[in-house]
């Protein structure tokens, strides 16, 4: 199976479905180590690995559900790993052992971090863009007519009467113009009343 996936494998059974007679004679008859007590509850048949590590499970095997499991999510240097676990069921339907898988998942992943990193640079460039609109409408919508309103009020009190206001809206910001083109038309009246009275002294 490994030569066909790439994939590293362990089979582990259950001590209680397994004969402990039967596990030594047949050690013996491939000319291997009897591992029968390297671990409490089970027995490894099989691995792909040197190591014990594909087979780390703390867990019943029975609670492990039959589509299996996903144990961990590792790195190995630049690869990226997933162990996994199966339950082997006799014909009665108990469970009788595990088979553990560990994929190499190093394509799969960086081309989820990349399409991650793109899905984050499209919303980044949304939201710069988003704020870029927001600020031009602003602009355009404020402060530019707070500006006009600042340079008709300073015109008025430089002496010049004849600049008006012009009220462009209804919204927030055309009222405000129409409150400093009343207050214009008042202090120029003002203005205007004053000079007539100190003309007739």
């Amino acid at each position: 199976m490994k030569g066909q996936t790439g994939d590293d494998y362990g089979l582990l059974l259950s001590k209680k479905f397994v004969d402990r007679q039967f596990w030594a004679d047949s050690s013996a008859t491939l000319k291997r180590r009897d591992n029968w007590n390297d671990n409490p509850s089970f027995v490894v048949a099989d691995k792909t690995t040197a190591g014990d590590d594909i087979l780390r499970f703390n867990g019943d095997l029975a609670a492990v559900p039959d589509e299996g499991t996903v144990l961990e999510r590792y790195r190995n240097g630049n690869s990226v790993f997933i162990r996994g676990i199966f339950p082997i069921h006799d014909v009665a339907g108990r469970t009788v052992g595990a088979m553990f898988v560990v994929r190499d998942i190093s394509a799969v992943y960086l081309e989820m971090r990349r399409t991650q990193i793109v899905l984050v640079l499209v919303i980044v460039v949304s939201l710069l863009l988003g704020m870029t609109l927001v600020l031009i409408l602003l602009h355009r919508l404020v402060f530019k007519r707070l500006h006009r309103i600042i340079r008709v009020a300073t015109r008025v009190v430089g002496g010049d009467f004849e600049s008006a206001i012009s009220v462009t809206s209804d919204d927030e910001v055309g009222q405000l113009e129409q409150l400093f083109e009343q207050f214009r038309q008042v202090f120029v009246d003002i203005l205007a009343q004053f000079t007539v009275l100190q003309e007739k002294q």
